[in-house]
């Protein structure tokens, strides 16, 4: 056989074993998932953390590890708010994508979406809380108010009674009652405004 030839079909090969080989995704290892599951659930987060971004790493589409790396970023010794918001939001957008469907075999489909709107809404509640304690404008105040509310709302559509939902936003309502509304602040000046 014509060396060229060899090296045409050797590549043809090449391109399908890898063409195989991209569709053939190993199966999940769930032991690496319910070993954070538990370290989680044992208060643990920081230990849970490096587990998560393995299983992550791995599958990036794992509804249940999102969940719990947010809970991880806002419970942990040191709290990343902003990468706890990215997480449970990236959880809410695959359970969409999933027809809302529960990854947590314990929660219900409705419980596990009300559990991800109730904990972006702690997100919001702790950096409204930083904010107030760290004196910025009200109007920021107020954003993060707003962000608060819509996510207890998207809560109490899930769980009408729930009091997880109703001490959300009577907290939120308190903190607001306390500070200044944004109408009474300046208005923030253009920056190339003289």
């Amino acid at each position: 056989m014509n060396q060229a030839i060899r090296h045409g079909v050797a590549r043809l090969l090449g391109v399908a074993i890898l063409a195989l080989a991209a569709g053939c995704q190993r199966p999940p290892d769930e032991s690496v998932l319910r070993r954070a599951e538990a370290l989680c659930q044992r208060g643990q987060w920081d230990a849970a953390v490096p587990f998560l971004k393995q299983y992550l790493l791995d599958y990036p589409r794992a509804t249940a590890a999102h969940y719990y790396l947010g809970r991880c970023y806002l419970n942990g010794q040191k709290r990343f708010l902003g990468a706890a918001e990215g997480e449970f939001l990236v959880a809410l957008d695959l359970l969409q994508q999933d027809d809302r469907r529960s990854p947590i075999p314990e929660f219900s489909d409705e419980y596990f979406e009300l559990r991800c709107h109730l904990e972006l809404g702690k997100v919001y509640l702790r950096a409204l809380m930083h904010a107030v304690s760290g004196g910025v404008p009200a109007i920021v105040i107020h954003e993060l108010a707003g962000k608060c509310r819509r996510t207890a709302e998207n809560a109490r559509r899930l769980a009408p009674d729930s009091e997880d939902v109703k001490e959300l936003e009577q907290i939120v309502d308190g903190i607001l009652h306390t500070y200044v509304h944004p109408r009474s602040a300046p208005a923030p000046k253009h920056p190339f405004q003289t």
